[in-house]
């Protein structure tokens, strides 16, 4: 059975992997109305999320002076940090930061399934062209986030996730200058709306079946090499 056949679904929450409450995910999904298809007009899958700032922190918590070990938190979150980003974005066009200029986000691995399933309404192919390297982007007025494959360090089971990350637009100078200032000081913990087109989404889920495919190949590896040692254990023992 397939997608056209089944009633649609309109909208979806999926949280990021920290669990935040504010750090979820909100797509919305508008079937086009007969008179729209035979117009020719292209559905978009609506993607809106909170972009948080975690660079927010002028002076250290009191606490701070009592655990020394809490420092390096303190100075990472720091706010004159985007005085640098902002900095480094007005004198490079292209500059990007690692883990996004303002929070990143990382999907969890049981909800990609969920997101795929939503995806495929717009998008009944997937993109095989895939890999390690792969990446995806959405683009509004102010910003764009890339999506990309992440390497988890803390789950061997699952080492793959697929995750996205705010970035700077590459603008002219006088829209750096205007964008790194509203960077600087502005809060920036309002909802931001992306459009999701056919083609994006056909990448974004081929993107999620690589992830789901290594991460089940990875697990099979564990498994083998568990009954192996489990074998050999049994042999010396």
């Amino acid at each position: 059975m397939s997608m056209k056949d089944v009633e649609p679904i309109k909208e979806i929450y999926i949280g990021c992997e920290c669990m935040d409450l504010d750090h979820i995910a909100h797509l919305v999904y508008f079937p086009l109305t007969k008179k729209e298809k035979e117009d020719g007009e292209e559905e978009f899958i609506y993607f809106k999320i909170k972009f948080i700032n975690y660079f927010d922190r002028f002076l250290p918590p009191i606490r701070y002076f009592y655990d020394i070990s809490e420092w390096n938190s303190f100075f990472y979150h720091n706010h004159f940090r985007k005085v640098i980003i902002g900095l480094k974005y007005i004198f490079n066009r292209y500059y990007n930061k690692k883990d996004g200029i303002l929070s990143c986000f990382e999907f969890q691995n049981k909800d990609l399934s969920k997101l795929d399933i939503f995806l495929s309404q717009i998008a009944e192919n997937i993109d095989t062209n895939i890999s390690r390297q792969s990446t995806e982007s959405l683009d509004n007025e102010g910003w764009y986030i890339r999506f990309s494959i992440d390497r988890q360090i803390h789950d061997d089971r699952f080492p793959y996730q697929l995750g996205w990350e705010p970035q700077f637009k590459c603008r002219n100078i006088f829209g750096r200058i205007k964008y790194a200032f509203k960077y600087i000081f502005g809060r920036y913990s309002n909802e931001q709306h992306f459009e999701i087109k056919k083609s994006e989404a056909e990448k974004l889920r081929g993107m999620i079946k690589w992830v789901e495919d290594t991460n089940c190949e990875e697990e099979l590896k564990e498994q083998l090499h568990k009954i192996i040692d489990d074998k050999k254990k049994e042999k010396n023992g």
